[in-house]
């Protein structure tokens, strides 16, 4: 059955009028018992992190020449703020752990978000493409990236407020 989602999309114009995308990401609600058989088998129990309603950030990103600007961040917020106003009362999140280079951490701490669990090999058994690693569907390699389950409660008292701050 349908549930209720939200996707954003970040756009760039160029110069003769037409646009290029270069972020997005979606939020789903998820009612307790189907939040329940989302999350992974870990170290946690999976009905006590469940709410009532459940937003499920499923992804963010951004095109990697436009990173450092602030758009995962505005992304982020955008689905915090649509699921808080459809009453959510968690958050879960999958966050990106690279070896090298950048990772979703900052962002996560940015809005108080616990972190629940690291998987690591949670992305090397659901990816056959991952151009971070390399790894494409026509080849027999396999993600390196690792995956750290976030959550937090909501509401956030200002979720406005915390576009300011520099973590």
């Amino acid at each position: 059955p349908a549930r209720p989602a939200l996707g954003v999309i970040a756009t760039q114009e160029r110069p003769d009028g037409t646009s290029v995308d270069i972020g997005g990401g979606l939020v789903e609600l998820l009612d307790h018992d189907t939040m329940v058989e989302q999350l992974p088998e870990g170290r946690f129990e999976r009905a006590a992190l469940a709410g009532d309603l459940n937003a499920m950030l499923w992804f963010g990103l951004v095109d990697p020449a436009w990173r450092g600007l602030g758009i995962g961040r505005a992304l982020f917020r955008k689905r915090l703020e649509w699921a808080q106003a459809q009453g959510a009362d968690m958050v879960v999140a999958w966050g990106w752990e690279r070896r090298e280079g950048r990772t979703s951490r900052p962002l996560f701490d940015r809005y108080d978000f616990v972190p629940i669990q690291r998987l690591p090999d949670h992305y090397a058994e659901s990816r056959d493409a991952c151009p971070d690693c390399g790894v494409w569907p026509s080849d027999d390699a396999t993600c390196e990236g690792e995956a750290v389950l976030w959550a937090r409660d909501l509401p956030i008292d200002d979720l406005a407020a915390t576009e300011g701050l520099s973590r």
